[in-house]
């Protein structure tokens, strides 16, 4: 017979209730500098993102964020408004191919046709 079938169901209930204490145990081990590892992370990505803002924001060049599916901006610096000449509220509410040249419409529209097909 082997070593195991000898074991009495409390011996055997008994060595599983220890190695269940052995792999909590464990477990804490790995997860707290798990935890500690996505706070760090989780606080560099706010930085990198604040920091990101703070240079959209002081920037004195146009820059925008436009969504693709809607054909909405969804982000414009404040010099957007400034040299466009529209608030911030308009130049959202309102389609981004408003704000394009004539001449740029056709391009423009070929180049978002692609961007959402290479999603795909």
């Amino acid at each position: 017979m082997k070593k195991d079938e000898n074991k009495t169901k409390e011996q055997l209930i008994t060595e599983l209730d220890e190695l269940h204490k052995r792999m909590e145990d464990e477990l804490r081990n790995y997860r707290q500098p798990l935890e500690e590892l996505v706070k760090e992370r989780t606080e560099e990505l706010q930085n990198a993102r604040e920091e990101v803002e703070r240079i959209i924001d002081l920037s004195v060049d146009i820059i925008a964020v436009a969504d693709l599916n809607t054909g909405f901006f969804t982000k414009v610096n404040p010099a957007f408004s400034r040299i466009i000449g529209y608030s911030q509220e308009e130049i959202l509410n309102t389609p981004f191919v408003d704000f394009l040249h004539p001449d740029d419409i056709n391009k423009t529209a070929d180049v978002v046709e692609d961007e959402l097909a290479s999603d795909d």
